[in-house]
Order: structure tokens, then C-alpha cells, then sequence
């Protein structure tokens, strides 16, 4: 998915620069899912994470939803020269609005890409976790277990670009 366009609000970027890189997937009628759609090594996190959430949360993200679909984001990263702006937002208003009419929730794992090695990266890693919390927190996501957060994913609302309203 190109969301070029909306990640560069107007400005030209050079041929082949990119933004950001986002990897989604798409679990249709996630409660009925077996298990064997996590296998794929980017999403074990989040079977672990789905798994440990319980029923009633699930089920009270997905009040007023349409549907039982999950968006899941498993990784989303913003090229370094360009952190620092909230970009990730628009990304995922982007990414919301293209992929919104398949799944009512969208899911993320507030967690660093890279755990490092060292005699603080353990302290390093959790200053990560919290800070990617409380950054998807302001957008609109909810905690709900581990790293594992959900929001809704109501397109037809004003709730679909909520980069718009948090900064």
C-alpha cells in the first residue's frame, strides 16, 4: 500500500524515497479463527497476546461493529528522517481508511522492532514499550494486555482520521 500522498501532505519526495513500511494482515471472522493463522512468524506475538485478552474486552471493542474482522498491523515503521512528526498517524488514518471496509478492529503490538543486547537494553526496551503505548494511546488505541492494543475501525465516522485531532 502507497500512502505516500497522504504521509507527505503536498510535498514532492524523491523517486523510490520512502515514508514508511507498514505489514498488515487480515484475520476475517477472528473469533472463529483457528490457530493455525498465527504461524506465520510476525503474528506469533499477537496469538500469544489474543489468547491472554479476555472475552469481554474483545467483545466490548467490537460494540457497534458491522463485522468480526481484525486488522492487524504487525509491524509499522517510519524511516528515520521522518520521525518525530506524529507521521505514524496519518499512516494509520491511511491505512484505516484503505483496509477499513474489511475489518471493524484494528490491532497493534506497542512494542521496539529490535531488542538490544547490553547491560541496559532490557531498561532500553521498556522505555520503548512505553513510549509506543502511550504515542498509539493518543491516537485512540486501548491496552489491552501485554503489548496487545485495539481500537475500532469505524470509516463512515469522523473517528476515521483521528490524526486530526491529536496534534
Amino acid at each position: 500500500m502507497d500512502v505516500t500522498a497522504d504521509v507527505a501532505h503536498g510535498y514532492l519526495l524523491p523517486k523510490g524515497r520512502r515514508v514508511a513500511h507498514a505489514v498488515i494482515h487480515l484475520l476475517p471472522e477472528a473469533s472463529r479463527a483457528p490457530m493455525e493463522v498465527f504461524d506465520v512468524p510476525e503474528l506469533q506475538d499477537f496469538a500469544d497476546l489474543y489468547l491472554r485478552t479476555p472475552v469481554e474486552t474483545l467483545v466490548e471493542y467490537q460494540e457497534g461493529a458491522w463485522d468480526n474482522n481484525l486488522i492487524i498491523v504487525s509491524s509499522l515503521n517510519i524511516e528515520p528522517s521522518f520521525r518525530g512528526r506524529n507521521l505514524s498517524y496519518t499512516v494509520m488514518d491511511s491505512i484505516r481508511s484503505v483496509m477499513g471496509r474489511a475489518g471493524s478492529l484494528v490491532a497493534i503490538n506497542a512494542a521496539p522492532v529490535v531488542r538490544g543486547t547490553g547491560p541496559d537494553a532490557d531498561a532500553a526496551y521498556a522505555r520503548g514499550r512505553a513510549a509506543l503505548r502511550a504515542h498509539w494511546e493518543r491516537y485512540g488505541f486501548g491496552h489491552v494486555g501485554g503489548g496487545l492494543m485495539l481500537t475500532r475501525n469505524f470509516t463512515d465516522t469522523d473517528e476515521k482520521h483521528p490524526s486530526l485531532h491529536v496534534w
